[in-house]
Formats: structure tokens, sequence, C-alpha cells
């Protein structure tokens, strides 16, 4: 490391505009995770979801954004086939509302329409396939979040309700790709 490279340090390179443009819709999508967990502040403050469930929601979304950003920061992201890396923070993202949905109760339906913003990030970005294997990994967790709360917490849980909702879920998905 240089002598006084530390000092200029910028949060966005200046050196390579693909990367600072990178970078910057790296921060619309970190802003967007903030706004989810925001959202599932909000779910607390109003008893829908847990404050456990809050908790490791904020430590997952700040580490998976820290995470990012020095993959990106450092140039880690250049090595991969799409350096931007769409799906893999489309995943991420997909990942926390599943964890969010998972404590969600009663909540949990409304909080679908937040795979819209997700796929919205994605939606100039990706290829038919890759949309379609995002949707394919999105039903699954889906899937899996109805399949562990029949497991684990079955009680005052509607699963009519949760299986119409995967049904509308894969259609929007579908629809999207």
């Amino acid at each position: 490391m240089k002598k006084g490279s530390l000092i200029n340090f910028s949060i966005i390179p200046k050196d390579d505009p693909k990367q600072a443009l990178r970078i910057r819709r790296f921060f619309m999508a970190a802003a967007a995770y903030f706004l989810w967990g925001f959202l599932g502040y909000i779910s607390y403050l109003a008893g829908f979801v847990e404050w456990k469930a809050i908790a490791g929601l904020l430590i997952m979304l700040s580490s998976i954004n820290i995470i990012l950003y020095i993959a990106l920061r450092t140039g880690l992201n250049m090595k991969m086939a799409d350096p931007s890396l769409t799906a893999i923070q489309m995943c991420a993202a997909i990942i926390l509302v599943m964890y969010g949905m998972y404590f969600a109760q009663e909540a949990r339906g409304v909080l679908l329409l937040v795979y819209i913003i997700i796929l919205l990030f994605g939606i100039f970005r990706l290829n038919t396939r890759s949309f379609l294997y995002i949707s394919i990994f999105t039903l699954l967790t889906y899937g899996g979040v109805i399949v562990l709360l029949r497991l684990f917490r079955p009680q005052g849980v509607n699963f009519q309700m949760e299986y119409l909702q995967l049904v509308v879920l894969g259609i929007v998905l579908v629809t999207f790709s």
C-alpha cells in the first residue's frame, strides 16, 4: 500500500467510471435494503414481528451490504461474469425477505410486495434465463418458508392462504420474467 493511499481513499472510485457506476447502483440497492429494515422495525412496533427477528434482519442486511461493498470496491467483482453482481444482490435480498417473512405472522402477504422492488433492480440488467432462475429461487425459498412454518410455527398460520400466495407469486414472477 502506498504511503498516503488511505488518505486518498474515496467511497466511489474516481479512476474507473464503470466501477463507479456499479457502486452508485449498489448504494441505491443498499438504500432499498435499509428501507426493508425500517419496514421491519415498523412491523415490530405494530406488533407483527418479534424483536429477535428484527435484530437478525438488521445484522444480516448490514453484513450483506458490507461484504458486497468490499467486493465492489476491491475489484473482486471483476472476476465474475456479471461484474455488477445483480443476481447475487437480488438473491441476497430475497433471502432477507424470506427471513423476515418467516417471522411476519399475518403480515406475510403484504410483505410479498417487497419482491416487486427486488425484481425492478434486475429487470434491465438480467436476461430472461437469469430472471427465470431468480424466479425459481424465489419460489423455492418461499416454499421453504412455508415448510418451516408448518414444522416450527404452525400456530395461527393459514396454510391455504400461504399456498394461494405461493401460486400468485409464481404467476407474478413468470410474468416479470
